[in-house]
C-alpha cells in the first residue's frame, strides 16, 4: 500500500492551486463590475476560505457591504450574480453558495445560527474592502458572541447527532468519508473547536500550532496532519474520478480508486479494494481516537468544577464530571495497569467515558505480544477478570480496541482492523463486526422478552469469559486464505492455551470458533423439522455446554453482522432447533428419534396451547385427520395451534378457503398460512401477490392433505417498515390473496421492479442443480437455485414452475446478503421425479427468465 502513502504529499497543492484559480476567475468578474469600490468587499468563507476547495466543492462567498451604500449597490451585486453563475474552472460550472450581508446583518445571522458561524471562522478577503472583514472579525471573535465553552458544547452535541446519522460507527462498507465517523468533518470539528479557543486561526494541516500551544504532542499534531493528508486524497479522487460531488465510497467507486492508487489483487482473500479500504478504515479509527483524546482535554478544560466535583478511586484515578481519569503525572501505563483502570470503568455506573489524560496514558502503552511457547503473562488475570465481568464489557474492549491495546494484546485483532470484507451480506468491517457480536451478545444477559430464550440460556454460562473470547476470536482469520474458521481454531486454541487456559476451556473455544456458522447454516438452509437433520446436528454438538454457548455465539453473530438481518423468522428457526436439538440431548443423542412419539407429544403439547380456545377436544382431532401426513412432525407446536384455530373457525363459517396470516416476533416478521382446494397455479400466484405487496418470502413449507386440500404455510418480511401497522398490513395482504385465489383461471402476474443499485453491481452465473430425495422415493426432485438477489426472484422461479407444468411439494427460501439459496421439491404432471430431459428444459426456462445466458 506504499503507492498510496507516497501521493499523500498532493492533495494539499491541488486544493490551493484549485482554490486560487477560482479566486481569479471571481476576483476578475469582480472588479468588472465594482472596480475599486470601498464600500463593498468579497469574501471566501468556509473550505474556500481555507484555501481549500476539492474538484467539486461548494464555493461559499460573502459579499460584506456598508449599510449605507447596500441599495446603490444591489444593481452591481445582482450583475455581479448573473456573472458569477456562468463561470466555469478547467471547463467545469462552479457550486456557488452565496450571501449577501452588512456587517451588522452578519453578526446577528451568525448569533442565530451555529453553522453559519462556524463557517465565518475561516473567512478570506478575495478582493474590495478589507477594513470591512477586519470589523467583522474583531466582532466575531469578541467571547460574548459563542464564547469558546458554549461553541465547544454546541459543536460536541452537533457531532453526537451527525455520527448517529451513521449508526455511530466508521466502519460501513460504503462510508461517507466527509460526514461519517472518522471523516473529515471529525478533524474539521477539532480545528473549529482549537480556533475558538485559541480566537485564531488554523489552516488545513496546521495542527503543529496546538503543539506550539501545548494542547497536542507533536507527535498527535503530526498524526493529525498525516490522517488530514490520507482523508484529503481519497477525497479529492474520489471527486475526480467521480466527476460530481460525492462523498460516499460506494462499492461501484472502490474497484476503480484502488486501481487510481496503484493497488493490486494478492489473490482471492486480499483484493486491491480490501487494501484500498483498510487504509481508509484505519485512517478513520485514528481520526475517531485522536477527535475523542482532544475534545475530552478540552471538555476538561471547560466543564471542571475544581477538586471539589472530583472522587478519588486510589492514588492515580478519580472520577469527575462522569468521566474516569487519572492524574497527568501517570506516565509509562503498564498493561496490568490499562486493564485494571478499564476494570474500574466497568465497575463505575457513573463513569460515562474515559477522560484526555487515561486516553493519552492509554495510547502509551507497549508491550511483547503474547508468546505460545512460554508462561502465562502477567496480564491475563486481569484480562480475564475484565471478561468476567457481570457488565460492560463489550464497552471496555471497544475503548481498547479504539486506542490499540486490544491489537497488542491480540495480534489477530490488529490485523484485521480496517478490513472490509467486499459484499452486501457483512455490513461492518471484520473489527468492528466482532466489537458489535462482543456488545450483541452481552445485551442478551438483559432481560428482554424478545430474547427470553438467550436470557435463560445465559444463567447457564459458567465462564462467561469462555462465550466472549469465542465471538472475539470468530472472524479473526478473515483474508488469509483459506477456511476462516478453520483457521480462527488453530489461533484459538494457541492463544487460549498461552494465555493460561484449562485445557477444556481452550478445546471449547476452537470448536465454537470451528463451528460458529453451523447452527445458522442448519436452521436456513436445512429442514429442521426433519428428524435426520436435527440427528445430525445433535452428533456435531454433542452435548448441553456446547449447545448452549453455540447458540448465543450465533445469535450475536447474525444481530452484529447487518442490522437488517435479524428479524422475527430467523429467531424461531434458530429456538426451533435449539429447542430440538436440546430436546435429543436430553434423550440421548444416540437413540433413533421414535416418529410416533413426536407426533403424539406435538399433539399433546398443541392440545394445551389450545385449552380454553376451543369446545372439547373432538373438534380438533377431527380437522388434524387431513392434515398432511408429516404436520405434527414439521411444524412447531405454535404453528399447529394457529393453522388449527384457522381451520375450525373456516368449519363454523361453512367456507373452503383459509387464508390467515399474522405477525410474528420481530418487526416486520409474518407468518401466512393458506389452504384452499388444490388446483395449478397457486403457489405462483401467491407468490406474486406477496411480491407485488413488497412481502419478501423467507421461508415456504408446501403440503397437500388427504382430502386434496393444499396446506402451505410461508414466513414473510415487510419490505415497507414504514408503514409500521401489522394488523393492518396483515389485512391487507389476506384480501388481495382471497381476490387472486378465487378467480375461476389463475394467471399470476409479476411486478416489474428495477434492482437496487447494489444488487446490480453484485452480480454472480446462476446455479441450477437437481437431486434425488433423501427419503429414496422417486415421487420428485429436489431442485438448488442459488442465485444473485432480486425483486420478484421467488415470483418468477414458481411462475416458471407453473408454465412448465410442474408441481411444487415444499419449498426452502434463504437469503444471504446479495446471494440467494433456495431449495424446492417437485414433480412433473405425473407425480414423478423429473426426467433428464425435463431438468434440462427446466433449466433452460429458469435462466431466461432469470435473465441469465
Amino acid at each position: 500500500m506504499s503507492a498510496i502513502w507516497s501521493m499523500t504529499h498532493q492533495p494539499r497543492n491541488e486544493l490551493i492551486a484549485r482554490a486560487l484559480a477560482v479566486e481569479s476567475l471571481l476576483v476578475e468578474t469582480w472588479r468588472e463590475c465594482f472596480g475599486k469600490d470601498e464600500a463593498i468587499a468579497l469574501i471566501a468563507v468556509g473550505g474556500f476560505g481555507r484555501a481549500e476547495l476539492f474538484l467539486h466543492s461548494d464555493v461559499d462567498l460573502l459579499i460584506l457591504l456598508d449599510a449605507k451604500k447596500s441599495k446603490a449597490l444591489a444593481p452591481q451585486i445582482s450583475h455581479f450574480q448573473a456573472l458569477a453563475w456562468q463561470l466555469k474552472c478547467a471547463g467545469q460550472a462552479l457550486d456557488l453558495a452565496l450571501s449577501v450581508r452588512t456587517i451588522d446583518e452578519t453578526l446577528r445571522f451568525a448569533g442565530e445560527d451555529l453553522n453559519f458561524f462556524t463557517s465565518l471562522l475561516d473567512t478570506r478577503l478575495l478582493t474590495g474592502a478589507g477594513d470591512l472583514l477586519e470589523s467583522l472579525q474583531q466582532k466575531l471573535w469578541h467571547k460574548k458572541l459563542w464564547a469558546a465553552k458554549d461553541f465547544f458544547a454546541a459543536k460536541l452535541q452537533e457531532q453526537t447527532q451527525r455520527h448517529l446519522k451513521f449508526a455511530d460507527t466508521a466502519y460501513n462498507n460504503e462510508p461517507n468519508l466527509k460526514e461519517g465517523p472518522g471523516g473529515l468533518r471529525d478533524l474539521h470539528t477539532l480545528r473549529w473547536v482549537a480556533q475558538r479557543h485559541l480566537g485564531r486561526r488554523l489552516l488545513p494541516f496546521g495542527w503543529h500550532v496546538l503543539a506550539d500551544n501545548t494542547m497536542i504532542s507533536a507527535a498527535e499534531a503530526e498524526e493529525l496532519c498525516e490522517c488530514e493528508r490520507l482523508l484529503s486524497l481519497f477525497r479529492q479522487a474520489l471527486h475526480q474520478r467521480v466527476g460530481r460531488k460525492e462523498e460516499r465510497l460506494l462499492f461501484d467507486h472502490q474497484i476503480n480508486l484502488a486501481t487510481d492508487f496503484g493497488l493490486h489483487d494478492q489473490g482471492f482473500s486480499n483484493r486491491a479494494v480490501e487494501q484500498l479500504m483498510q487504509v481508509y478504515f484505519r485512517t478513520a479509527r485514528r481520526v475517531i481516537r485522536l477527535n475523542a483524546m482532544l475534545l475530552a482535554r478540552f471538555a476538561q478544560r471547560y466543564f471542571s468544577d475544581g477538586d471539589n466535583r472530583i472522587k478519588a478511586l486510589d492514588a492515580d484515578f478519580y472520577l469527575s464530571q462522569g468521566l474516569l481519569d487519572c492524574h497527568p503525572t501517570l506516565t509509562g501505563l503498564s498493561v496490568d495497569g490499562a486493564l485494571l483502570a478499564l476494570a474500574r470503568f466497568q465497575q463505575q455506573a457513573e463513569a460515562k467515558a474515559m477522560g484526555a489524560h487515561f486516553l493519552q496514558a492509554l495510547n502509551t502503552v507497549t508491550l511483547e505480544t503474547i508468546a505460545t511457547d512460554t508462561q502465562a503473562p502477567s496480564w491475563a488475570p486481569h484480562f480475564l477478570a475484565l471478561l468476567n465481568a457481570p457488565r460492560r464489557v463489550a464497552a471496555a474492549l471497544t475503548v481498547a480496541a479504539d486506542h490499540g491495546l486490544l491489537g497488542k494484546l491480540l495480534p489477530a485483532f490488529e490485523r484485521v482492523t480496517g478490513r472490509m470484507q467486499y459484499d452486501l451480506f457483512h455490513a461492518y468491517t471484520v473489527d468492528q463486526h466482532t466489537l458489535f457480536v462482543l456488545k450483541k451478545l452481552e445485551n442478551l444477559r438483559i432481560s428482554d422478552p424478545e430474547f427470553q430464550l438467550a436470557n435463560e440460556v445465559w444463567t447457564r454460562i459458567r465462564h462467561p469469559h469462555v462465550m466472549f473470547l469465542a465471538a472475539l476470536f470468530h472472524d479473526l482469520a478473515k483474508g488469509r486464505g483459506g477456511d476462516h474458521s478453520e483457521l480462527g481454531a488453530v489461533d484459538a486454541k494457541e492463544w487460549t492455551r498461552a494465555l493460561g487456559l484449562p485445557e477444556n476451556q481452550s478445546d471449547l473455544i476452537a470448536w465454537l470458533v470451528a463451528q460458529h456458522l453451523t447452527m445458522s447454516t442448519t436452521a436456513q438452509k436445512r429442514d429442521i423439522q426433519d428428524p435426520g437433520v436435527v440427528r445430525d446436528f445433535v452428533d456435531l454438538v454433542a452435548d448441553r455446554e456446547r449447545l448452549d454457548h453455540l447458540y448465543l455465539l450465533t445469535v450475536a453473530d447474525i444481530r452484529g453482522t447487518n442490522p437488517k438481518l435479524w428479524n422475527g423468522w430467523k429467531a424461531r428457526l434458530l429456538e426451533d432447533l435449539y429447542r430440538a436439538a436440546r430436546f435429543e440431548l436430553r434423550r440421548g443423542s444416540e437413540n433413533p428419534v421414535n416418529a410416533a412419539e413426536r407426533i403424539e407429544t406435538a399433539k399433546s403439547e398443541a392440545l394445551q396451547l389450545l385449552q380454553g380456545e376451543i369446545a372439547g377436544r373432538a373438534p380438533v382431532l377431527q380437522v388434524w385427520q387431513d392434515f398432511p401426513e408429516n404436520s405434527f412432525l414439521r411444524y412447531s407446536t405454535e404453528e399447529l395451534r394457529f393453522q388449527t384455530q384457522a381451520v375450525l373457525a373456516a368449519k363454523r363459517a361453512e367456507a373452503n378457503q383459509v387464508i390467515v396470516m399474522r405477525p410474528i416476533a420481530g418487526k416486520g416478521a409474518f407468518e401466512l398460512f393458506v389452504r384452499i382446494p388444490d388446483r395449478s397455479g397457486i403457489f405462483a400466484t401467491i407468490t406474486a401477490v406477496l411480491d407485488r405487496l413488497q412481502m419478501s418470502v423467507l421461508g415456504a413449507r408446501i403440503g397437500m392433505t388427504p382430502s386434496g386440500y393444499t396446506h402451505d404455510s410461508f414466513q414473510l418480511f415487510d419490505l415497507r417498515p414504514e408503514l409500521d401497522a401489522p394488523r393492518e398490513r396483515a389485512l391487507e395482504v389476506q384480501m388481495q390473496l382471497r381476490l387472486a385465489l378465487e378467480a375461476r383461471t389463475l394467471t399470476p402476474k409479476i411486478a416489474k421492479r428495477m434492482a437496487t443499485r447494489q444488487q446490480k453491481h453484485f452480480q454472480f452465473p446462476a446455479q441450477i442443480e437437481f437431486s434425488a430425495p433423501l427419503d429414496g422415493t422417486h415421487h420428485h426432485s429436489v431442485l438448488a437455485l442459488t442465485c444473485p438477489d432480486s425483486f420478484g426472484l421467488l415470483a418468477k422461479v414458481a411462475l416458471c414452475l407453473f408454465e412448465q407444468n410442474l408441481r411444487v411439494l415444499g419449498a426452502r427460501i434463504a437469503t444471504f446478503g446479495e446471494r440467494v439459496e433456495d431449495f424446492f421439491l417437485i414433480s412433473n404432471t405425473k407425480g414423478l421425479a423429473l426426467s433428464d430431459a425435463e431438468q434440462n428444459e427446466l433449466r433452460a426456462a429458469l435462466m431466461l427468465k432469470l435473465g441469465t445466458s
